[in-house]
């Protein structure tokens, strides 16, 4: 029987093998209705260049990567989404899904990026950003603001010190941090940024592993708030144990998710889910039990959460089922 270590240690550790394709794959369900698909093909070179292309639930990823030498690269990523941009059509009010709240968004965005690793853990990112949002079904004043193209710039820090790692459920063994902030210029002028740091760490039959997010903003409106909600433990997301996939709409606030897995067998691990968010008007928890099975080299995982406000309502009808499988190839 195939461990999850291993699992999970092949598919991140064969983009290292030159020119041998990666595929990894990804289909999670939220209950009532929701399934999301995410597909990743990862393609490194032996002189320093790297192609990946995706799909993230409506988003299209392409992601180019040319090394100037071993610490230093210029790169080229551009992202679609044809609909449900920003989660425009997944809008939640008091913990339930209210599509008077609905809008029509789609999305271009490009980035020239240059990536300078200052050593094995530090890496710096300077992006240039074209950004284009399709808007409707929103007041006059916000689709005024997205009316013309926002052109801005990004840096980010990141440092990590880190062993094996699953994209897809977000876990790891190790410790990482990183430092984000965007900034558009101009008429109608923005910046979103975040603080983040984690640790994973295993002792025995046990994997814990905590994170927490500050959120800070100027200028934001319903179509570039930062979104956080969600089961689905990926990185790209602000995932929330008890919350739907879009459910809460912030500018500023601070996000701590805790983990706590054990290992019953060789192929199966039992987990506890715990998340608090506080923003500048509300503070939310949410909890949660996870169960990750490995068979055949399929990661099968099924889970259900809560958020603190039904559980003082009793109100188990908002509980969340939620389940996936992942798996990757060559």
């Amino acid at each position: 029987m195939i461990s999850k270590r291993f699992f999970y240690g092949l598919i991140f550790t064969v983009p290292l093998f030159s020119g041998t394709p990666v595929y990894l794959v990804n289909i999670g369900f939220e209950s009532p209705t929701l399934v999301a698909p995410a597909v990743i093909r990862i393609k490194p070179t032996d002189d320093h260049r790297l192609f990946q292309f995706g799909m993230v639930g409506w988003t299209v990823l392409f992601k180019s990567e040319f090394g100037l030498n071993k610490n230093m690269a210029v790169g080229l990523s551009q992202d679609l989404s044809p609909m449900n941009s920003n989660a425009s059509i997944y809008q939640y009010s008091n913990g339930k899904r209210d599509r008077s709240l609905d809008y029509g968004n789609s999305t271009y965005l490009t980035q020239l990026y240059l990536k300078k690793k200052h050593n094995r853990n530090l890496t710096t990112q300077f992006n240039l950003i074209f950004q284009k949002e399709n808007v409707k079904d929103l007041s006059e004043k916000i689709e005024a603001f997205w009316d013309s193209p926002h052109f801005g710039y990004s840096i980010t820090e990141s440092w990590r010190n880190v062993g094996y790692e699953d994209f897809f459920n977000n876990h790891w063994d190790g410790q990482k941090g990183s430092v984000h902030c965007q900034f558009f210029p101009g008429e109608n002028t923005w910046l979103k940024g975040f603080v983040s740091a984690g640790i994973g760490k295993k002792i025995q039959t046990y994997h814990t592993t905590v994170s927490a997010k500050y959120f800070f903003s100027e200028n934001l409106n319903k179509v570039n708030q930062f979104i956080v909600g969600g089961v689905w433990e990926l990185e790209l997301l602000d995932f929330m144990p008890g919350s739907h996939y879009g459910e809460y709409r912030i500018d500023s606030g601070i996000l701590i998710n805790g983990r706590l897995e054990k290992t019953l067998t060789r192929s199966i691990d039992i987990g506890f889910r715990y998340g608090f968010l506080s923003t500048n008007k509300d503070i939310y928890f949410g909890h949660g039990v996870k169960i990750v099975k490995v068979h055949q080299g399929l990661v099968y995982n099924l889970g259900a959460s809560i958020s603190g406000d039904a559980i003082k309502e009793n109100d188990l009808d908002r509980m969340i089922l939620s389940g996936g499988v992942t798996f990757g190839f060559m």
